[in-house]
C-alpha cells in the first residue's frame, strides 16, 4: 500500500472540484491511510486518474449530509 504525503495548501484546492484523498482525511479527521483503505472499501467515493486518487467534493459532501448515493 502507498504511503501518502499530506502537505496542506488550502488555496491550491478551494476552487477545484476534487481534493485529494490525503485533503479528505484531514477533512474527516482520520489518517491518510485510513481514507485510502475507506476509499478502496467503497465508504469514501472517489474517481480514480492514473495512480491519483481524486475524491469529488460534492459526492463527500453529500456522503457526510447522509444523502444515498446516484447511480
Amino acid at each position: 500500500m502507498p504511503k501518502l504525503k499530506y502537505q496542506e495548501d488550502p488555496n491550491m484546492w478551494k476552487d477545484s472540484l476534487t481534493m485529494s484523498l490525503p485533503q479528505a482525511a484531514r477533512l474527516l479527521g482520520i489518517s491518510p491511510n485510513n481514507a485510502l483503505n475507506a476509499a478502496k472499501a467503497g465508504h469514501i467515493p472517489y474517481i480514480r486518474i492514473g495512480r491519483l486518487y481524486r475524491v469529488p467534493k460534492a459526492r463527500l459532501m453529500a456522503m457526510i449530509n447522509g444523502e444515498k448515493p446516484s447511480s
